[in-house]
């Protein structure tokens, strides 16, 4: 298999500067820059990765274009987010997060953005009923004004962390080969029309 030189970006000084220090192996650079106008590359790019990043943005089919126009015209991008909007929480607040998406609500911003879904998904489906309830859980609390869960905010303990690793990797045997028809992020894969 071939190997990939990989470029990032991360608008966060902070961020960007752990990133940096992980000195990951493939890593070519790591460029400040933001979405959708400062984008630090022009490519093109064979691959595009945008993981749990346009959620935090307001203007997400823009941001969308601008990753569209960094591909080759062969080139393939690939978009991750959370799913659902009534699973709205803390969570998401502290994340500076500023929307969930359904499926369709996604499959729609890429097409408005002039790229063609080539495959969409939920996944993190095994996962989904522990973290509704979680989610269920905190929003019933607050109604009693009780402290917010830091539930998903903070780094669980090794061994409860390899347990849901794990669980969540048994998922990677249905990727790109079933669409999911429920779970807690979505996955989009799309190419130049």
């Amino acid at each position: 298999a071939r190997e990939a030189a990989v470029d990032a970006v991360e608008m966060d000084d902070f961020g960007r500067a752990c990133a940096i220090a992980r000195n990951v192996e493939g890593v070519r650079t790591i460029e400040a820059g933001s979405l959708p106008d400062e984008l630090p590359f022009t490519g093109p790019y064979q691959a595009v990765y945008s993981l749990d990043v346009i959620e935090h943005l307001r203007e997400d089919s823009a941001a969308v274009k601008a990753l569209g126009g960094l591909l080759s015209g062969d080139g393939t991008l690939f978009l991750t987010v959370p799913a659902y909007q009534w699973m709205w929480s803390y969570h998401d607040e502290a994340n500076h997060h500023i929307r969930r998406y359904t499926r369709a609500e996604l499959c729609r911003v890429v097409e408005e953005a002039g790229l063609q879904v080539v495959y969409s998904s939920y996944f993190n489906t095994i996962l989904a009923p522990l973290a509704i309830a979680a989610r269920f859980a905190d929003k019933f609390m607050s109604v009693f004004r009780a402290p917010r869960s830091s539930i998903g905010l903070e780094m669980p303990p090794a061994w409860v962390n390899r347990i849901l690793a794990a669980i969540f990797g048994l998922e990677r045997h249905l990727a790109g080969r079933v669409s999911v028809p429920f779970g807690l992020s979505i996955v989009v894969v799309a190419k130049n029309r």
